[in-house]
């Protein structure tokens, strides 16, 4: 954990962080799926810890019991952003495949026609929602990754992605028509 450096003394902290640092890092290896998740929720726990701490002005190490009680929600808290995020990807690919495929017995002069109308539509999205779908179909990125391009949340994004999809959808009917 911490490097012992005789001429440094060690916090009370961290002479405790010392000697529990291992059992508390292997039960949050043991609460998520990877090591990189482990090391994450370890961490984020320590640090609330630390911070209610020095919020409450303790001058004492809290029990272990409410490490691990951070530990378990921060896994927790981890684990359904990850299962959110998974819904999200999985509902955009769905969608994906129903735009692109299904269209076995349509000729190359139909399929360019819809094309141009898709063109066409995409370019009356407002420019949040183009940027998104942009990023999500030809630039091949995720939620996650399209909000820290465009500085909004993953969420934000997804949403966006969806409006834009069903505005698509919707002009692209009108104009065939």
């Amino acid at each position: 954990m911490t490097e012992i450096n005789e001429d440094y003394p060690m916090s009370e902290l961290e002479k405790w962080i010392e000697v529990h640092g291992a059992r508390l890092f292997l039960y949050a290896r043991q609460q998520t799926q990877t090591h990189a998740d482990a090391q994450d929720v370890y961490q984020e726990a320590l640090i609330q810890v630390i911070k209610r701490c020095k919020k409450e002005k303790l001058r004492f190490v809290p029990p272990i019991r409410d490490f691990f009680v951070s530990i378990k929600c921060r896994a927790i808290d981890l684990y359904r952003q990850q299962k959110r995020r998974q819904a999200r990807e999985d509902k955009s690919a769905e969608t994906e495949k129903v735009i692109q495929g299904g269209d076995w017995f349509v000729s190359k002069i139909e399929k360019d026609e819809v094309s141009q109308h898709l063109i066409e539509a995409l370019s009356e999205l407002p420019e949040e929602q183009k940027e998104v779908v942009l990023l999500k179909i030809w630039g091949e990125q995720t939620f996650q990754a399209i909000g820290e391009i465009t500085r909004v949340s993953a969420n934000t994004a997804a949403s966006r992605y969806r409006y834009a999809l069903t505005q698509l959808k919707s002009l692209v009917n009108l104009q065939a028509i």
